[in-house]
């Protein structure tokens, strides 16, 4: 069965016990902080991940191959099995609600890491900028 033919019992599943919050519909939509949008948005020199090294950083490695989501993945391992992606999410979730908590707290913790590198990694970046400018010669200083 498609993704996509998931879909209708998902929105109903939806419908019926609350919306997703932010950082799992950033997961599920691959819209968010992952190095593949942000550059593709123009914020980010490259689509790496920043976590692990691996060259491309998107929604799907966060969730199935990220080395630095290992701890955190293996709950989810553990409810659905080892073939972890969002078609098998969303079916153990229509099967067994318990999975949805499980899945909305993996990218809670995710996604707040990945959110918190990021902005350690723009200040380090505004830092370094601050500390290039040169000050102006002595003559028109105002010390």
């Amino acid at each position: 069965m498609a993704l996509r033919d998931l879909l209708p019992e998902w929105q109903a599943e939806l419908e019926e016990h609350g919306a997703l919050d932010y950082r799992t519909a950033q997961i599920i939509t691959g819209h968010g902080v992952f190095g593949d949008f942000l550059h593709r948005i123009g914020k980010e020199g490259s689509a790496k991940c920043w976590e692990c090294g691996a060259s491309k950083d998107g929604a799907d490695h966060t969730l199935y191959e990220c080395s630095a989501f290992t701890t955190q993945r293996d709950l989810l391992i553990q409810l659905i099995g080892p073939h972890v992606n969002l078609h098998s999410i969303m079916s153990a979730i229509l099967t067994d609600p318990s999975v949805k908590s499980t899945f909305c707290t993996f990218c809670q913790e995710v996604i707040s890491i990945k959110e918190k590198n990021e902005t350690e990694r723009r200040r380090e970046i505004l830092t370094r900028r601050t500390r290039r400018r040169r000050r102006p010669p002595a003559h028109l200083r105002r010390d």
